[in-house]
């Protein structure tokens, strides 16, 4: 996983490209306030109809700085990923969500969309 991780840490150094987005999660409450819930789902849609693609969440989008997520906040942001993927996309989104801890202990979800199945 350290190799993965490293590779990761240098592609987020990187700008943004077409397959690879980092998001910053801001709360509100114990909702996610940030990435809003309408942007999030086109930029995953347009994903998923192109080559599929990263968005990793927990990272500035505008600086590239790690900013992470609260360990007992993963869980509401890997859901309401979930919710956009199932629900406000037709057809649904696949998706694959991995939990990477830092070396300084940050945590990050790194989330895999699929290219849509339809032509």
């Amino acid at each position: 996983m350290h190799d993965i991780t490293q590779d990761l840490l240098r592609k987020i150094r990187f700008a943004e490209s077409t397959n690879l987005g980092l998001k910053t999660v801001r709360f509100r409450n114990a909702q996610v306030a940030v990435p809003l819930y309408n942007d999030l789902a086109d930029e995953i849609a347009a994903m998923a109809n192109t080559r599929g693609g990263v968005l990793v969440f927990g990272v500035d989008d505008g600086t590239r700085d790690i900013e992470g997520i609260p360990l007992d906040r993963l869980d509401t942001v890997e859901r309401y990923v979930y919710e956009i993927c199932n629900e406000s996309i037709q057809p649904p989104v696949l998706f694959q969500s991995f939990r990477i801890t830092l070396p300084d202990e940050s945590e990050l979800l790194l989330t895999i969309f699929s290219a849509s199945m339809e032509s």
